[in-house]
């Protein structure tokens, strides 16, 4: 009996070291992002952000795919923090529905689902959950997207 107990002791100790150090990859992974966009700039824009075109929808402000950066991990806060889409930032984007952009905010467009049923951090009255973002520009804070380096879906 007391063999299943050490056992399930040490199980348990090793799934709980497991999430530490999950945890710190994506505090480091966070930090670095976060030293990244304040090295250089300290907050300065690197160049002058444009009005975006005029929009095809009528309630949102779009970009044309150059304006577009590479992908991003978008993360919502959690015990851990996890990546619950992929997505673009669209650089030089000033509102979101006529909204303007906090400045601790990003105008990202989701492009794929990680998990459908997050709650998106900044919502709109179209969408409150990630399942509903694809294709549709949203505010992200931003030290809530991540470089996307091709991680497996889990």
């Amino acid at each position: 009996m007391d063999r299943q107990w050490e056992e399930r002791f040490h199980q348990m100790e090793q799934r709980f070291n497991e999430q530490i150090q999950e945890q710190k990859q994506i505090q480091k992974a966070l930090e670095e992002k976060l030293q990244s966009m304040t090295q250089g700039t300290l907050g300065v824009p690197t160049k002058t952000p444009t009005p975006p075109p005029a929009s095809t929808k009528g309630s949102c402000s779009t970009a044309e795919p150059t304006d577009y950066s590479g992908q991003y991990d978008m993360l919502v806060e959690g015990d851990p923090a996890h990546i619950v889409a992929v997505g673009r930032v669209v650089e030089g984007g000033v509102t979101i529905h006529g909204v303007p952009i906090a400045p601790q905010h990003v105008h990202v467009m989701i492009d794929e689902v990680r998990d459908p049923e997050a709650q998106v951090p900044v919502p709109t009255p179209e969408v409150q959950f990630v399942g509903e973002a694809v294709g549709t520009f949203l505010a992200w804070p931003r030290a809530l997207t991540v470089t996307h380096i091709g991680t497996q879906q889990v």
